[in-house]
């Protein structure tokens, strides 16, 4: 992202996500700033819940980085960062349940196929002796 329209977009998609009616609350904790003149560079956490429009709660951390520069007296962002633990991420375990809910699905269904071919056939094969 760069520049403000692409946060204002990616907020959108954000938002379509979470769905209508749904929240986003987010508490930003600042571990560390380091002065060095006019830049600051800032190191924290977030503490974050999402409330899907489905009443599912979704609470995870972050951690952030942020460089700031003053102009004329006042700190502007200059550059910031966030991750997720990719290992404890309650995104990936949300798409994880919806696969395997799908491959679940789709594997009984091709279960149920198969027997009622098979039933299909020896039933054909019983009623018609070569």
């Amino acid at each position: 992202m760069v520049g403000y329209a692409d946060l204002v977009a990616y907020w959108q998609e954000v938002q379509k996500l979470i769905g209508p009616g749904g929240t986003y609350h987010v508490t930003v904790n600042v571990d560390k700033t380091d002065l060095f003149g006019d830049v600051a560079v800032s190191h924290g956490t977030t503490d974050e819940m999402i409330r899907l429009a489905n009443n599912k709660d979704l609470n995870f951390h972050a951690f952030w980085t942020a460089v700031c520069h003053q102009e004329a007296g006042a700190w502007k962002v200059v550059r910031m960062e966030a991750t997720l633990d990719p290992i404890d991420n309650v995104f990936v375990t949300l798409q994880l349940k919806k696969a395997r809910l799908v491959c679940g699905t789709g594997g009984l269904l091709a279960g149920v196929v198969l027997a009622l071919l098979f039933r299909l056939v020896c039933c054909r094969t019983k009623s018609n002796p070569r």
